[in-house]
């Protein structure tokens, strides 16, 4: 019960870390199965926001494995799979999760779902599959300009790959020129 309760506290004050501590207690503790899954699930977000992507890959799985899950909660653990999944560079572990996102969410996430695939199709150097996202990513509504800027930067390093210089030049130009936030670091990557 005290494990239960300095987890949440922690949590909710954003220490994560601490916070992971505590929910990993809690989940070798506890005795009724909702505990343990609540203890799991803090573990994958506590995980995740403190980028340890192996806690958060590995808890993601064990939340997705519950039978109980609600939507809500299946949509949170197969974006934290599939993202931590992208950022240990466990590619083909991640696609089947951001596939799932495109697939069922309709929120800011699927944008950011479908460039990850652009982006991993790029890094695995299948560039026409990468261009493909990219241009489903631009159609996706409602638009997230960001998650757009992120797609066009991305098409930019594939003209550069394909030596086609004068369209990466023009998409870099029409990001810089056109989009709308200077602070959240679009534009210093496309200046970049």
């Amino acid at each position: 019960y005290a494990a239960g309760i300095v987890s949440k506290t922690l949590y909710n004050e954003g220490k994560y870390d601490n916070a992971l501590f505590y929910y990993k207690i809690l989940e070798n503790v506890a005795v009724k199965p909702q505990s343990i899954f609540n203890a799991q699930l803090g573990v994958m977000r506590s995980g995740f926001l403190i980028e340890d992507y192996v806690i958060a890959k590995e808890y993601s799985q064990k939340v997705l494995n519950n039978n109980s899950l609600s939507n809500t909660i299946k949509k949170e653990a197969e974006y934290s799979k599939g993202i931590s999944n992208l950022r240990l560079k466990n590619y083909n572990e991640a696609y089947p999760s951001l596939k799932w996102i495109v697939d069922n969410v309709d929120t800011e996430m699927k944008s950011e779902a479908k460039y990850c695939l652009a982006l991993i199709d790029f890094e695995l150097n299948q560039l026409s599959e990468s261009e493909k996202g990219i241009k489903e990513l631009l159609k996706i509504k409602p638009s997230f300009y960001y998650w757009i800027a992120k797609g066009l930067i991305l098409q930019t390093k594939i003209s550069i790959k394909k030596d086609d210089l004068f369209q990466a030049e023009q998409t870099l130009k029409s990001v810089i020129d056109n989009y709308p936030d200077d602070t959240d670091g679009i534009k210093d990557e496309a200046n970049a």
